[in-house]
């Protein structure tokens, strides 16, 4: 292979290559000039990455570590999309978590459900932190017992 050195101008920008011809010399590929000798091989741009990723990664990494904030984060997956649509864990006191539900039915339902939730909630997080579920009526700031 055979190299020649070419200079460009685009605009303001001056750029010099190295025309590197192979075999063939209708095959010829243009590469930025670099040391003598030492040729580097072409920058690899990766694609995008989905935004779902890089906010996940922040999310965990900005996460609190309270258990509040643990079962918060287990809760959608251990209640389910339907139950986390209608009820939210809002507080936490000694094991206790207060959770808040839209209505009067879904509380009495968890409350209900309660043994089984907290199970599900400790083998989420992996330890045995969750020991009662409070279930209220009302929305997050003004929670009114069920």
């Amino acid at each position: 292979m055979t190299g020649s050195s070419t200079t460009t101008t685009r605009g303001s920008r001056r750029r010099e290559y190295v025309v590197i011809s192979s075999r063939s010399p209708s095959r010829r590929c243009r590469q930025p000039a670099c040391a003598p000798g030492k040729r580097e091989p072409p920058v690899r741009r990766r694609g995008p990455r989905p935004l779902g990723e890089a906010l996940g990664a922040l999310q965990a990494s900005l996460a609190p570590a309270t258990l509040l904030a643990e079962v918060q984060r287990v809760w959608p997956a251990v209640a389910g999309e339907a139950i986390a649509r209608e009820a939210e864990p809002v507080s936490e006191r000694s094991g206790t978590v207060t959770v808040a539900c839209r209505a009067a039915v879904w509380a009495q339902e968890l409350d209900l459900m309660a043994p089984m939730l907290i199970g599900k909630l400790n083998e989420a997080i992996g330890r045995e932190a969750v020991q009662k579920l409070r279930c209220v009526t009302g929305s997050r700031r003004g929670a009114r017992t069920a």
